[in-house]
């Protein structure tokens, strides 16, 4: 009985004992399930920091390749420019070496017409001295020949000149004073027309007075538009006359003169 129970009694401790021996491996894996637990929490921590830091690092190459996009563009577009501004440089430096040539060209022909009007300058002034030698010479002439004519025939000459100028002046006075005159009388009828139509008994006599008063009126302006000038008309310019007009007059004077000369000699020589 006693070994039964003690049978029993051991048993059961060993059922304890297997029992604790259960709980403590069951405690060991319990606490290995928590390691484990813990060990993936802070993997699962680990792989969400990571998660994080990926996701901003492909925001950030993102951002960057957006921005490098950006930059490519702006320096295409800067590259364009450039190509444009150079293309255009270019065109100016075409267009102002081109306009180098021609005002070259210019100035070149600038320089053969100035070289041109220096000679034609040059030939004048060698044409103006001879010219004005020649009317020296030709005042010189002139004035020999002046003091060679006959006094007689230079009185006739400024009386003609005077007669001329007293027959345009005459001719001037009549004109103004036929002006006048047909003024005159077209203003008279002119008047008395009006006073006829004034005075006119019936239509007959009014009509023929209104036809006398634009007569008279037509007399009148053509009175007003006779061509008579303001001033007296002075004669045109003249050369001074030359009683000398042929080469023999000159050699027959010689001729007299040296006839005088001859006579006078003789006549002192007696």
């Amino acid at each position: 009985m006693r070994t039964s129970v003690t049978s029993c009694y051991r048993g059961r401790v060993r059922s304890l004992n297997a029992a604790a021996v259960a709980a403590r491996g069951v405690t060991a894996d319990a606490r290995a399930v928590a390691a484990e637990a813990r060990a993936l929490g802070l993997a699962a921590h680990t792989l969400a920091a990571i998660q994080d830091a990926t996701a901003s690092v492909m925001a950030a190459v993102v951002d960057k390749a957006t921005a490098l996009d950006a930059a490519t563009a702006a320096l295409s577009a800067d590259a364009a420019a450039w190509d444009a501004h150079v293309l255009a440089a270019d065109e100016r430096l075409r267009a102002a070496v081109s306009k180098a040539g021609v005002e070259a060209g210019k100035a070149e022909a600038a320089t053969a017409r100035l070289a041109r009007v220096e000679a034609l300058a040059a030939a004048t002034r060698a044409e103006a001295a001879d010219a004005e030698e020649s009317a020296s010479v030709a005042a010189a002439a002139k004035a020999l020949l002046l003091r060679l004519t006959p006094p007689a025939w230079l009185e006739g000459q400024k009386d003609k000149l005077k007669a001329e100028r007293e027959a345009a002046l005459s001719a001037w006075s009549s004109a103004i004073a036929a002006r006048d005159r047909a003024r005159t009388d077209a203003e008279a009828a002119l008047v008395a027309a009006e006073a006829a139509a004034a005075a006119a008994p019936s239509k007959q006599a009014q009509a023929a007075a209104a036809a006398a008063r634009v007569a008279a009126v037509e007399r009148l302006a053509l009175a007003g538009a006779l061509p008579v000038p303001a001033r007296p008309p002075s004669p045109p310019p003249q050369a001074d006359p030359l009683y000398f007009t042929e080469p023999v007059q000159l050699l027959r004077l010689v001729a007299a003169m040296v006839k005088e000369v001859a006579a006078a000699e003789a006549e002192g020589g007696a």
